[in-house]
């Protein structure tokens, strides 16, 4: 993580361990107004589509940067993106899933136990599911699957989330539909996606 130092992503100071508890401890960046989970949760009002497309880039702009570097992050979720002092920054966090992209990465996959991982935030689209997230002030995407098999079961069967009421057809259309297409060839990569942001 700390070769991937840049003005995007939540800088990593220091891993330490606690000798009584065993645990490791971490020191990053301070970012004043947390997670973007809490920070949702905890305001009176519904972002705009001009504070959550400011979230997009910034979060495109993270994960291109990743994407270059031939990283995966695998846990892109509202509550590992932390949101600056002033509310209109958005650095990503939580690296523990992350890993470089290489021939043996499906390999390593069927390795993991799928248990342990957090369900709605492994796939690819993960980033689509984090702009619902971000309209919905952090309710859950998927209120009526619990597990990991029954949300596979939604992707599987091409399941794509509905238009949030107060998003315009051009931002749902443009940059969260793309994002969901049950095919992976045909989402959008980071990279692209900046550039459509950067319109």
């Amino acid at each position: 993580m700390k070769t991937l130092r840049n003005n995007y992503i939540a800088a990593l100071y220091r891993v330490a361990q606690d000798f009584q508890t065993n645990e490791i401890l971490i020191v990053t960046e301070l970012m004043k107004n947390g997670d973007l989970k809490n920070w949702l949760r905890s305001s009176k009002n519904i972002p705009d589509e001009k504070i959550v497309i400011s979230f997009a880039y910034d979060i495109c702009r993270e994960m291109s940067f990743l994407e270059q570097r031939v990283r995966v992050h695998r846990n892109l979720a509202y509550r590992n993106l932390l949101i600056s002092a002033e509310g209109n920054t958005i650095k990503i966090a939580a690296f523990g899933l992350s890993a470089l992209v290489n021939h043996d990465d499906f390999a390593q996959r069927k390795k993991t136990d799928l248990k342990k991982l957090p369900s709605r935030w492994t796939a690819a689209e993960s980033f689509g599911i984090v702009l619902i997230e971000i309209w919905l002030k952090g309710d859950d995407p998927y209120p009526d699957e619990k597990d990991f098999t029954s949300i596979r079961t939604l992707v599987l069967n091409e399941y794509i989330h509905k238009k949030p009421l107060k998003y315009s057809n051009q931002f749902y259309n443009q940059l969260i539909l793309p994002c969901l297409w049950y095919e992976p060839n045909q989402r959008p990569n980071f990279k692209s996606l900046v550039e459509l942001l950067s319109q």
